[in-house]
């Protein structure tokens, strides 16, 4: 059973994933968004979640937003959420395994 905090991480990812698994909207396009690093985010995000479930670590020095800024993607509302998400992970995730 996961915990509160896995939860919540989880719940997290999911809400990130279910905007991916839709057509982004314009202004996240212009911002970046391709339907290339939108696969590759749906695939990161999947990997990630799948590591909480099953209590593995995530890489060392893991940043969701350094990744996305090497895609080309450094603002909207994607990013603020993912960058909640990488804040939340940090802080809870490492220290939970």
């Amino acid at each position: 059973m996961l915990s509160q905090k896995r939860k919540q991480l989880v719940s997290e990812i999911n809400d990130l994933l279910e905007i991916f698994n839709n057509p982004l909207p314009e202004k996240e396009i212009d911002s970046g968004w391709n339907i290339d690093n939108q696969i590759m985010m749906i695939n990161l995000l999947v990997d990630v979640r799948q590591k909480i479930e099953n209590k593995q670590a995530l890489p060392a020095h893991f940043n969701i937003i350094k990744i996305m800024d090497y895609w080309g993607v450094f603002k909207g509302d994607i990013v603020d959420k993912a960058a909640e998400l990488d804040c939340n992970l940090r802080e809870n995730y490492n220290g939970i395994i």
